[in-house]
């Protein structure tokens, strides 16, 4: 269909939408190398034509999305390679954008492949590598070798690297080397088997933070609802008569002031984590571990007061006979050892991975970039991290 439109009239390949898109452009957005081939053979002069607003090149759209095929296929063209270097309305090159989508193939690409400079920076001052994702799977990969590429420009070896070079890319390829064609394959390959791990790593993590969430979320409302129960049903009882009728009976007593300040921190903490967690649906992992990080404070706190309300209720129901009183000390001796002792190790695993996390960010600020994140990184002898 694209080739008999062209046929009939190739002045339709400079007509644009609403958006300022010509049927090029669109083209480049979906990837579709057959239509670039039908253009490239009846409108090759449509490639010139920029996006109405942004100033955009086919090159540009196809790299927003990910396109690496079509990308790949128009840089490999003498006719219309020189375009790879324009810039937009804002400055940006084509590794910019490849950059501020995480396409790694595509920031591989161009900067093996073209003598773009990395470091150029567009209208608002960033860089390419300034617009990564810092919570992308793949940040630390792209990273390294933003940072390897500057490193290389800031010590040149030839007349490769220029500030901004209008070169074809078929010069480019032909100054590399049989040698160093075949490393980058390798290094390409090794990169491939090492990342397969940590991305499935980083899989689980993710997903271990949403279970964790959810988590939280079912025990905080288990905790809200007992505490609820037994606030309008306190220990011990109401008055079902006389001046103090539905008030309860042992309200006068230390036992029973204890248990209601606890009981009503466990109450409204546990409804506070689950507003928390309902309303505020975070899409990245950074933001979700913050999230979780809190609502897990809060879930202790609320775990504790419901302990210590607990114990407060059993000395209130506990018959104060001669005989009976070592009951409401072994209740209290129970929960300490058992909650105090799970609170003893918990904290102690936290501050381990806390110890080694900052170990891990020294490193980073000696140029020694971690493989993962640093909450993975740290819990690799264990498989686990708490918050």
């Amino acid at each position: 269909m694209a080739r008999t439109l062209l046929d009939v009239d190739q002045s339709i390949a400079e007509d644009v939408n609403k958006d300022g898109l010509t049927p090029l452009h669109c083209a480049a957005m979906t990837g579709s190398i057959e239509i670039l081939k039908e253009f490239f053979n009846k409108a090759p002069s449509s490639f010139n034509l920029t996006t109405k607003g942004t100033n955009e090149t086919v090159f540009h759209l196809a790299a927003e999305q990910k396109n690496t095929k079509a990308f790949i296929f128009m840089a490999e063209s003498a006719i219309i390679s020189e375009l790879i270097y324009n810039l937009d309305a804002e400055d940006n090159t084509v590794l910019h954008v490849a950059a501020s989508v995480d396409s790694t193939s595509l920031v591989r690409y161009i900067l093996k492949q073209t003598t773009i400079d990395a470091t150029l920076k567009n209208k608002r001052g960033f860089a390419a590598a300034d617009l990564l994702n810092k919570d992308g799977v793949d940040f630390p990969l792209l990273s390294t070798w933003f940072r390897q590429e500057a490193e290389t420009i800031q010590r040149p070896s030839g007349s490769r690297y220029v500030k901004f070079a209008h070169e074809p890319v078929e010069h480019i390829r032909n100054t590399n080397n049989e040698k160093g064609l075949i490393s980058e394959s390798y290094e390409m390959n090794l990169l491939r088997e090492i990342r397969v791990p940590r991305n499935k790593e980083r899989e689980m993590h993710s997903e271990s933070l949403q279970n964790a969430r959810n988590t939280i979320t079912i025990v905080a409302v288990l905790i809200a609802s007992v505490a609820f129960t037994c606030g309008i049903n306190p220990p011990g009882g109401i008055h079902q008569e006389g001046d103090f009728i539905g008030k309860a009976t042992a309200g006068r007593t230390l036992a029973f002031k204890i248990f209601l300040v606890f009981n009503n921190i466990a109450l409204f903490t546990s409804l506070s984590i689950v507003t928390l967690l309902v309303s505020i649906i975070p899409y990245r992992t950074k933001s979700l571990k913050k999230f979780v990080t809190i609502a897990h404070k809060m879930m202790w706190l609320a775990v504790a007061s419901m302990a210590i309300a607990y114990a407060a209720a059993a000395w209130i129901t506990v018959p104060d006979f001669e005989g009976s009183i070592w009951l409401v000390y072994l209740t209290a001796v129970i929960a300490i050892v058992a909650l105090g002792g799970m609170f003893v190790y918990v904290s102690f695993m936290m501050v381990k991975h806390i110890l080694k996390k900052r170990k891990l960010r020294r490193n980073m600020s000696r140029g020694k970039a971690p493989s993962t994140t640093l909450d993975l990184e740290a819990a690799d002898d264990t498989g686990c991290y708490g918050f």
